[in-house]
């Protein structure tokens, strides 16, 4: 795949990791400047619910999910899962 090549050169030539290099061209793709922004935000409740359940019912990843919704760390995601699951993401 050429983007695939070309993610994985300029990943090499500024000694990052290709996998972050594909993150944010996938966040840019998704939301422009605006997903490259820096971000530090609370996510309520019935926010990480909405999102727990659009992952489910689409089979997305952690990171896919992240893109979608615009979260800079895919590694909130599994700590909202199960927290949900342990009974801790309670909406009322």
């Amino acid at each position: 795949m050429r983007g695939e090549a070309g993610v994985q050169t300029i990943a090499r030539q500024h000694g990052l990791d290709h996998a972050m290099v594909r993150q944010w061209l996938h966040l840019f793709n998704l939301h422009g400047q605006a997903g490259l922004s820096k971000k530090f935000s609370h996510c309520p409740a019935e926010r990480r619910l909405q999102v727990l359940e659009h992952m489910w019912a689409n089979q997305l990843s952690y990171r896919q999910t992240a893109a979608v919704f615009n979260i800079r760390s895919p590694s909130c995601i599994p700590a909202w899962e199960r927290c949900y699951h342990s009974g801790g993401i309670v909406v009322v």
